[in-house]
């Protein structure tokens, strides 16, 4: 989320609230072309290989000829998640391998895994796993 304003990442937050109280049924889903499918899951899938890279949804809602907001709902229906929040998952997924099967430092892992502050790393890595990356690899890594 760095780069993002202050208002950015509460517009985010108030837009990820709604979607998870919204009622199945209440709201109609907005139609998906195949082209736009079929880019959103090569998109997905180019996260998942390259997760370190800092992404410009932005600039990948651009490609699409659409507006970040429209980008955003079709990346979600497609994705379940929002693009954001499908990024930090992935990257969250990574440095977790990387912890139960590397010797890396916990700073290298999260340095390779995208972010560039190891505190909120752990903070992050700590509310998705609800153990800190120390105790994770404790936990479930053979390098204790």
């Amino acid at each position: 989320m760095r780069g993002l304003g202050q208002q950015d990442v509460c517009v985010n937050l108030v837009e990820n609230l709604l979607l998870q109280l919204r009622l199945p049924g209440e709201h109609k889903f907005i139609k998906q072309t195949p082209y736009q499918i079929d880019v959103l899951k090569a998109l997905a899938e180019k996260i998942r290989q390259d997760c370190s890279r800092e992404w410009n949804f932005a600039r990948e809602a651009g490609k699409m000829f659409i507006s970040e907001r429209h980008f955003r709902t079709l990346f979600t229906q497609v994705n379940y998640l929002p693009p954001q929040h499908f990024l930090l998952r992935v990257r969250l997924e990574q440095a977790a391998k990387l912890l139960v099967n590397t010797k890396e430092s916990v700073s290298e892992i999260a340095g390779k895994c995208g972010f560039r502050d190891y505190f909120y790393f752990s903070r992050l890595f700590k509310k998705y796993y609800l153990l800190s990356p120390r105790q994770y690899r404790k936990e479930f890594g053979p390098f204790s």
